[in-house]
């Protein structure tokens, strides 16, 4: 009797570690800018191998939004051309609500940088 215990332990061990090396599924767990390792991230691109799937264009639209996001507050006076190049190098098409919305919440949080986000929108 307290084999077949032991027994079943076990069992349940194994099966809790082979869930655990499961590849981390970016659908269900919808990082919303949490912050990914680079190592953890480059793991779990290089896990993804057809570039049709939903996973993928999820991790293609988080990269995109951060990298929107990230150059819309750098934005000055100073780096505006630099800014703009950067942006342009991006697919903004894509991403144009990003922008736009990034654009207004970076003016809403910083109203004495309006005229740096219109430059910005004009360009």
């Amino acid at each position: 009797m307290g084999r077949s215990i032991l027994q079943d332990n076990a069992e349940k061990v194994e099966q809790v570690s082979k869930e655990k090396k499961e590849p981390l599924d970016l659908l269900r767990t919808r990082t919303g800018g949490a912050y990914i390792p680079p190592a953890k991230l480059k793991m779990l691109q290089e896990q993804i191998a057809d570039k049709n799937s939903e996973q993928y264009q999820r991790m293609n639209w988080e990269r995109l939004k951060k990298k929107i996001h990230g150059q819309v507050n750098k934005a000055n006076t100073g780096n505006l051309v630099n800014v703009v190049r950067d942006l342009l190098q991006e697919n903004i098409i894509r991403g144009k609500g990003l922008l736009a919305r990034s654009i207004i919440q970076a003016q809403s949080f910083s109203p004495t940088f309006s005229n740096v986000y219109a430059a910005l929108v004009a360009i």
